[in-house]
């Protein structure tokens, strides 16, 4: 008997649905499609470890999904959209997102993505309640063994706050940081602080938390056990 697929992709574009199912059979991962996204209500969507989602569907928008998807699991919900301007990515993290890939869609580096968030790659050995940041994998290795697939900006966040541990680091450093232009910081203010709340959900699903704490009118420091490996 075949293993249960753990990714479900949720998109109204048949073609696009096939051409993702070939990649991500090239690269030995089992692919749901879903082209009628009013099926899609009826899934359990507790049975997948990555959900990936399309906005723009006949009948119904992705982000209707979003609450429905949530308020049941949480697996990794990664974003496919046309749309990939500011407002539309706010919308999607703040409505429980966790990547956003704007179409055209670079395909093997969305399978790479949902494979890295299913945990396929070996966890590195570290010490009881340490954290390991994984350049190599663009991962975050938490101490009960799991892997937190993460974004570059994910990363880069991450990679910052444990540089700087136990000092805590300013929201405007942290801003700049992950849009790499310091005239952006305050706009995007309120995206980092999804950003950082969407990390702690993912980790805590777990039941593991993730000891980073906000410190009102400073910014954020992680008080943890981390490093980060480069090999």
């Amino acid at each position: 008997m075949s293993k249960p697929a753990e990714i479900v992709l949720i998109d109204d574009d048949v073609s696009f649905c096939q051409s993702a199912a070939r990649v991500f059979q090239q690269n030995d991962m089992a692919l749901l499609t879903v082209s009628d996204p009013q099926i899609a209500r009826s899934l359990n969507f507790a049975s997948f470890k990555v959900i990936l989602l399309d906005i723009d569907m006949p009948g119904i928008s992705g982000l209707a999904l979003l609450p429905d998807i949530r308020a049941t699991s949480q697996p990794v919900i990664i974003m496919v959209s046309g749309h990939s301007d500011a407002e539309t990515r706010v919308a999607c993290l703040e409505g429980g997102a966790d990547f956003f890939f704007p179409k055209p869609v670079d395909l093997a580096e969305l399978s790479l993505v949902a494979m890295r968030a299913v945990g396929r790659r070996g966890t590195p050995t570290g010490d009881v309640g340490q954290w390991v940041l994984s350049g190599p994998e663009c991962a975050l290795h938490t101490p009960d063994g799991r892997n937190i697939g993460l974004s570059a900006s994910e990363f880069r966040l991450l990679e910052q706050l444990f540089h700087q541990a136990p000092d805590p680091v300013s929201k405007e450093c942290l801003t700049q940081v992950v849009t790499g232009d310091v005239n952006r910081a305050a706009a995007h203010a309120r995206a980092l602080e999804v950003m950082i709340s969407r990390l702690r959900q993912r980790a805590g699903s777990g039941g593991v938390r993730l000891p980073v704490k906000a410190l009102r009118n400073v910014g954020y420091v992680f008080h943890g056990a981390g490093v980060i490996g480069r090999d």
